[in-house]
């Protein structure tokens, strides 16, 4: 170390000059050595910097050139070209969703709807946290799509091979004319309010006999449409689990009212409770049970009560208990064509 006073060397340790006994000043040593660090520091960061905005940026490109590719073969039909490079790509940015759902709807198109559902649910665990909620959003729709699908494709067979699926009981037998059959109805509604659809067939087109409404209900395990007891045509559902369904003829005294059946639903069928009527004065009545005298007598019967004549407020009140306007399920019947099938998409 040199001695500022006097200019002689010293020992590197040294703390006086050996000379002239001046201190020693070791800190502009010191200071090279730490701007020395300094600086190889900020030159080794500027090169892994570079390094990682480099290479950043041409895994970008090549994932970005990977998803346009894959879209290509999309438009072009070539849905294995398609997989490959979408899977290439997830190798590439794997935390990244749109190549994962962009492969999700190649798998649904390809009718291999377990592998986007597996896909997607791998996914989950992976990709940002921030699009995480775009694997959700394709998980639901497909979810929702699938279902809608499996209705189609149900209602379709129904169309086209009729006699494989009518209940014997129902009166329609031999060959079926299609114009005719397209004039029976089909709706979709969640008539048991357990989350899923049911789909109702209402056939019209035989005897009045022969009438009767067909629900078929989805089931997860078998992933088939079973159908539950047959009822009457044109049965009314309520959410709150009664249904009716008028008679296919009238076989009370009366007209004000027409006479149907009370069904409650249990156990994935529905129960019969009773009957509803009425008695007017026109077909004869017994004089004495018109309290209200207003030339009906009206019943509403069910098996745990005791028959008796009602006032016709007696018997709104049961109807409104019963079968309140607002629980009425809207079904959307509409005539059973393949347009109207194919809307529901």
């Amino acid at each position: 170390m040199k001695c500022k006073q006097c200019g002689t060397v010293n020992k590197a340790q040294a703390q006086f000059c050996s000379n002239c006994g001046a201190k020693l000043d070791p800190s502009s040593k010191n200071k090279k050595i730490y701007i020395a660090i300094i600086a190889v520091i900020v030159v080794v960061a500027i090169v892994v910097g570079s390094i990682f905005i480099f290479g950043s940026s041409s895994t970008e490109k090549q994932y970005n050139e990977l998803m346009d590719q894959a879209q290509r073969y999309v438009e072009e039909k070539e849905y294995q070209q398609a997989e490959e490079t979408y899977l290439e790509a997830i190798d590439i940015e794997p935390k990244k969703a749109d190549a994962y759902v962009e492969l999700a709807d190649v798998y649904v198109t390809t009718d291999q709807v377990e592998k986007a559902v597996e896909l997607l649910e791998e996914a989950k665990d992976v990709v940002y946290e921030d699009e995480r909620e775009i694997i959700e959003d394709k998980e639901e729709e497909i979810s929702n799509q699938v279902s809608i699908d499996q209705y189609i494709k149900f209602l379709k067979a129904v169309h086209d091979n009729p006699e494989d699926y009518i209940d014997e009981q129902g009166g329609i037998n031999g060959d079926i004319d299609e114009a005719m059959f397209e004039e029976n109805e089909f709706g979709i509604g969640d008539i048991d309010q357990d989350g899923v659809d049911e789909i109702i067939i209402n056939y019209t087109t035989t005897s009045m006999a022969g009438m009767h409404s067909e629900i078929w209900k989805y089931d997860d395990e078998s992933q088939e449409f079973e159908m539950l007891p047959i009822l009457g045509a044109d049965t009314e559902f309520y959410k709150n689990g009664y249904a009716k369904t008028p008679f296919s003829h009238n076989q009370s005294a009366g007209m004000t009212i027409w006479p149907y059946i009370i069904y409650k639903y249990d156990q994935n069928k529905y129960e019969m409770l009773g009957e509803a009527y009425c008695y007017d004065e026109a077909y004869g009545y017994n004089l004495a049970d018109d309290v209200d005298n207003d030339g009906v007598v009206y019943y509403f019967d069910l098996q745990d009560e005791q028959t008796r004549p009602l006032t016709l407020e007696e018997y709104n009140q049961l109807v409104d208990k019963y079968f309140p306007e607002d629980e009425l399920i809207d079904l959307n019947m509409q005539k059973f064509t393949i347009e109207n099938i194919e809307k529901l998409a």
